[in-house]
C-alpha cells in the first residue's frame, strides 16, 4: 500500500496506519465484525459458520495482485519481480 498505512516489506501496520483504523473504528464507518470478528455478530449461527469457513489456496495472493494493479501509483510497465534491470543479451557467435 502506497499510503503509509503498512510496511513495505512484511507489509505490518504502521503507526500511521493504526492511527486511520482507530479513526474509522471510532467514527462507525465499518461494522463492528470488521475489527473485532465475528464475536461482534448478534446471529451466532452466522458467527459460527463463519469461523468454520475456510478460504481457497491463493486467495491471498490473487487479491493482493488485483491491489497493485488497481493502485493508481502502480506503474503500467512495471516489474514484479524484484530485478528492474536487464543484464543484457549473451550473444553467441560460433559455427
Amino acid at each position: 500500500m502506497s499510503d503509509g498505512s503498512l510496511t513495505c516489506f512484511r507489509h505490518r501496520v504502521t503507526a500511521l496506519g493504526r492511527r486511520r483504523l482507530a479513526g474509522a473504528q471510532a467514527r462507525g464507518i465499518w461494522p463492528a465484525h470488521v475489527f473485532e470478528g465475528s464475536t461482534a455478530l448478534k446471529d451466532r449461527r452466522l458467527a459460527r459458520t463463519l469461523d468454520n469457513a475456510s478460504l481457497p489456496s491463493g486467495l491471498g495472493r490473487a487479491l493482493a495482485r488485483m491491489g497493485r494493479a488497481l493502485d493508481s501509483d502502480h506503474g503500467a510497465g512495471g516489474s514484479d519481480g524484484p530485478d528492474h534491470g536487464s543484464s543484457g543479451g549473451g550473444g553467441g557467435g560460433g559455427d
